[in-house]
């Protein structure tokens, strides 16, 4: 991650006291693409030299050798915090003075997202440097996931949620409605997302919208900033499976200093908070259904689904507990028939199909499977991420797709790709979304080439052994 050090080296002989001198040194902690989006330099900037100069009149009166360590964070909606630390640790009465100094001044308010920086003040000579800052003290980043963690599963899930909403999703809206207007496709997705009005129409503002699509298309090399956009607009919806998709996918391609690499390691994280709390709560419904108590557990599921109904587990598991209280064979059919398309509309990469009746299905099934066993040896990543993206085609799963084979296109070799038609895989994925826009910047043969791929996969289908092995082929 890519930080500003701001050294601002003040030494300061004050004939007070003892001829104390303090040197400073401001080091920002907030990433440069998150600050300039969230803080108003004008306000900002000459504050912060406020704070330095608060903090050396307090530590003018100090007498010895000490390194003084001071966090200052801003909010959008609350005061300043202050931490303080001290190599040897600093005494309460000087930690109070140095907090009340910097919180007497009358603070700027960030736009969207904190920013962060540190202080370090060194006294004298300064402290020992064997020795380690006391009271310790927490990182902001890891001060935040600790404050997450300590959340309610459900409040867990609001949080982030708001955090999308209020934060993350209009920092990205910043820079997506000020690139050059021959980006056409970003600005577009930059109004929609600063508009706000995307949640009950996220898969037409983006699946099904040639814009989005230009905007992917226009993006530099490595900044993922488009599909990362979408991915936190499914987050703020709830779809959490989505969002993890596009989350994964992006982090093998993103370069470190643009907004999504600043960020997906958080959300991710904070994601995984909250399906550890969620497995925890499933878990205790499948207890109760290998018990036979599959009422207990239906209405375990049922509640869980009131803040949870995008999860594609907690769906199947809703669903394996009814079915198992059908006899008929049909029924129970029928009934998973009414399940797959919530499950798969809620993950349409899930690993678990029900049955399978015919050898497309089968086949199908297999391919869910095999993607447990893709991304195990580093040698083999690019080779996986290719069969990844031609698992997700073959569900159907075609914007998914589609983001891959993209960056299939713009990152790998022919060679690494088998010399197949990429673009054809990628512009096909479009037609199927309803896209006739896209293909027309690409002097192709679209019509040959669709026919061509499809047969390429058939062939692949219908020689497989699981196919084979159904005597109902379709």
């Amino acid at each position: 991650m890519k930080y500003t050090f701001l050294f601002i080296c003040l030494c300061i002989t004050l004939f007070v006291s003892g001829q104390t001198q303090v040197e400073l040194q401001l080091q920002l902690l907030t990433p440069d693409v998150i600050g300039e989006a969230t803080i108003d330099q004008e306000s900002t900037f000459p504050w912060m030299k406020e704070v330095n100069n608060a903090i050396t009149a307090q530590l003018e009166k100090e007498k010895g050798d000490k390194d003084i360590l001071v966090f200052v964070t801003i909010h959008r909606n609350r005061p300043p915090e202050v931490t303080v630390a001290g190599r040897p640790e600093v005494n309460k009465n000087t930690a109070r003075q140095l907090t009340t100094s910097i919180l007497k001044l009358k603070s700027p308010k960030t736009k969207y997202s904190d920013y962060s920086f540190a202080v370090i003040a060194k006294v004298n000579e300064g402290g020992d440097k064997s020795d380690k800052f006391l009271p310790a003290y927490t990182l902001p980043d890891a001060a935040e996931i600790a404050r997450f963690q300590k959340l309610e599963m459900g409040a867990k899930l609001k949080d982030l949620q708001t955090t999308m909403r209020e934060e993350i999703l209009p920092i990205a809206a910043v820079y997506e409605t000020t690139v050059d207007a021959k980006f056409k496709g970003v600005l577009r997705v930059g109004k929609f997302v600063s508009e706000g009005n995307y949640v009950s129409t996220i898969e037409d503002l983006t699946d099904k919208n040639p814009d989005y699509w230009r905007a992917v298309l226009e993006m530099s090399s490595g900044n993922q900033l488009i599909p990362f956009t979408k991915a936190c607009m499914h987050i703020e919806k709830g779809e959490l499976g989505i969002a993890q998709n596009l989350l994964f996918i992006m982090n093998f391609f993103s370069e470190e200093n643009t907004l999504p690499a600043m960020y997906m390691t958080e959300i991710s994280r904070k994601i995984d908070l909250i399906l550890a709390d969620l497995t925890v709560e499933i878990n205790k419904g499948m207890a109760l259904h290998d018990k036979g108590k599959y009422n207990e557990a239906i209405k375990l599921y049922e509640n869980l689904l009131k803040t949870f109904p995008y999860s594609a587990w907690l769906n199947y598991e809703l669903y394996f507990s009814k079915a198992m209280q059908i006899d008929d064979p049909a029924l129970s059919g029928q009934e998973w028939d009414r399940f797959k398309s919530i499950i798969y509309a809620c993950d349409p990469m899930y690993p678990i199909n029900a049955k399978a009746t015919s050898g497309k299905e089968g086949y199908l099934l297999f391919r869910r499977h095999e993607v447990a066993n893709l991304f195990k040896e580093k040698d083999k990543i690019k080779h996986d991420i290719v069969e990844f993206a031609d698992i997700a085609f073959e569900l159907e799963n075609y914007s998914y797709a589609a983001q891959i084979y993209w960056l299939i296109l713009s990152y790998f070799s022919e060679e690494e790709y088998g010399n197949r038609n990429m673009l054809a895989h990628f512009l096909y994925c479009l037609d199927k979304l309803g896209d006739q826009k896209i293909k027309e910047n690409f002097t192709l043969d679209t019509e040959t080439e669709f026919k061509k791929l499809e047969q390429e996969h058939r062939k692949v289908m219908e020689e497989s052994s699981i196919y084979q092995s159904f005597k109902e082929k379709e």
